[in-house]
């Protein structure tokens, strides 16, 4: 597989048995280095594999018309999600926490934009679970409010855990909840999902990402670039920002 790529510029996932990113030389396994298209710039491919690969491989999971949940879905990450969604014909509930980014969710395709902070929260959450029937949680916070999140969908929910923004301890799943109800919890990592996935269906879903890319209908939004020398000094005041991404330059 190594010799098809070589030569190719590629975007590729950090292994156990490989090397870190932040490099001018990396090493990695050939299964996870995905090759570039055209017309891909440099910003957009630095990030390719972090967000709109984990978008397109985390909607494989939900069913072609269904509704699901999303939570932090004001990230970068949740606005990739949105558009592919509503492309794609599933509806996407999203989560947020903050008025601000309720207008421009909508826009990109979710079907609903629900306010953690509102005061109607729970029964707004409740109506909405009552009426689509998700099946599918994707969660990056993975505290308390998911819990009761997952607690109130319905039979055979799972519950998908792809990050840890609430540093406080989980909260454990009610038993009752998987025995009788057959909710289940589990994780998502975008490098297992590639390590599993054939090296054709991986490219199919790197085509389309880049597509999405060239086409204009994803731009990486990059709130502080810093070169390479002063990353250290200057890396934690930027990665303080609540929106957007941080690039470092090597050159």
């Amino acid at each position: 597989m190594g010799r098809l790529l070589k030569g190719r510029d590629v975007a590729f996932y950090v292994t156990p048995d490989g090397s870190g990113a932040w490099a001018e030389y990396a090493v990695t396994q050939a299964a996870v280095a995905l090759p570039l298209k055209k017309g891909v710039s440099d910003r957009d491919a630095a990030g390719l594999i972090v967000n709109p690969v984990t978008a397109a491989a985390m909607l494989e999971l939900v069913g072609a018309g269904d509704a699901f949940v999303f939570s932090a879905a004001a990230s970068q990450l949740g606005k990739f999600v949105a558009g592919l969604a509503r492309d794609q014909g599933k509806k996407m509930i999203a989560l947020v926490r903050r008025e601000d980014p309720i207008k421009l969710l909508k826009e990109l395709g979710a079907e609903y934009v629900l306010n953690e902070t509102s005061p109607t929260y729970a029964e707004d959450l409740e109506r909405v679970l009552s009426k689509e029937k998700p099946v599918i949680f994707l969660d990056a916070v993975a505290g308390s409010a998911s819990a009761q999140v997952h607690k109130a969908m319905g039979d055979d929910a799972r519950w998908i855990i792809y990050g840890k923004l609430d540093t406080s301890p989980a909260e454990i799943l009610d038993p009752s909840e998987m025995i009788f109800r057959n909710k289940s919890v589990e994780g998502f990592w975008t490098t297992s999902w590639a390590s599993n996935t054939s090296f054709f269906r991986k490219l199919l879903v790197f085509g389309e990402v880049q597509n999405r890319f060239r086409d204009g209908q994803w731009t990486t939004h990059v709130s502080t670039e810093l070169p390479i020398e002063h990353a250290i000094e200057r890396l934690p005041q930027a990665l303080a920002q609540p929106d957007g991404k941080v690039q470092i330059l090597l050159s």
